[in-house]
């Protein structure tokens, strides 16, 4: 009968760590095995478009945050250019993380490492 115990808690034990583990997998936003986690660009309702590092708990949230900004540029033929900039150099916040609305999210993929963005990110 004790047998019987051990090997109940035992099987417990293992169900709750792997459990455990695909939470925080799935909960965290997910990594890779370096240990670096991705960035996702985060398209909104209302034409934001963010790039960061994407938490969904205990809110819906993106870290090390950046937004892309229209700038003025007279060598462009309209007149004005899109920037890529740290969320808190281009607004009043001085927060490096922002949490999101879900209801108000349109899309949200993850940014290739040699795309154009990773390379203005990692440029910052």
């Amino acid at each position: 009968m004790r047998m019987k115990t051990v090997m109940v808690l035992i099987l417990g034990l293992l169900i709750a760590t792997v459990v455990g583990a695909v939470a925080v997998f799935y909960l965290g936003g997910g990594f890779d095995l370096k240990g670096e986690e991705p960035y996702y660009a985060v398209q909104m309702e209302n034409g934001d478009l963010y790039f960061g590092k994407v938490s969904y708990f205990p809110k819906f949230s993106l870290r090390e945050t950046y937004i892309v900004q229209s700038v003025q540029d007279p060598t462009s033929p309209l007149g004005s250019s899109l920037r890529v900039v740290p969320l808190n150099q281009a607004t009043i916040w001085s927060a490096n993380k922002i949490n999101l609305n879900k209801d108000k999210v349109l899309s949200v993929s993850e940014v290739n490492k040699e795309s154009q963005v990773m390379k203005l990110i990692l440029g910052q």
